[in-house]
């Protein structure tokens, strides 16, 4: 019984040392650094003067970018999304958004304004309702970079 005892006294700190141990934490993802794209957003709805309205409140824009671009080193045949950001004109037809970039290199970001369909003033006494487009246009943005890009709807 006498060396059952020092061999239960092992046995119990062993197996203390076993679950008391060092856990390793689950890797967390960094955040991914970030750019800001802002601007003014014009739509001539009125031709009778030479000045562009802002484009009405509301009006979405839509910001895609290739996934693959964010990543160091992608993967060969590994199909990356397009991930898609979005936000709306102001009543100052202004828009702001903040969106992921990397370090190591630019990263293209496709920017699509919504259609919209307005009232647009040709003359003193003629209008028409014109369906207005913006087009695509692509910025490259780096981590910590600001952007002015304004659009213009046609």
């Amino acid at each position: 019984m006498k060396k059952f005892i020092p061999f239960l006294l092992v046995m119990f700190f062993g197996a203390a040392a076993l679950l008391t141990g060092c856990t390793e934490d689950p890797p967390v993802a960094e955040p991914l650094p970030t750019s800001t794209i802002e601007g003014v957003v014009y739509a001539n709805i009125d031709l009778t003067n030479a000045v562009n309205e802002k484009a009405p409140a509301g009006t979405k824009i839509f910001f895609r970018i290739d996934a693959a671009d964010l990543v160091m080193n992608p993967l060969v045949g590994y199909a990356y999304q397009t991930l898609q950001y979005e936000t709306t004109v102001g009543s100052d037809g202004k828009y702001m958004i903040e969106l992921p970039c990397a370090t190591h290199q630019a990263v293209n970001v496709t920017i699509t304004a919504d259609d919209f369909s307005a009232v647009r003033q040709l003359s003193a006494t003629t209008t028409d309702t014109h369906y207005f487009d913006a087009g695509v246009l692509v910025v490259g943005i780096r981590n910590g970079e600001k952007h002015f890009q304004d659009i213009m709807y046609f």
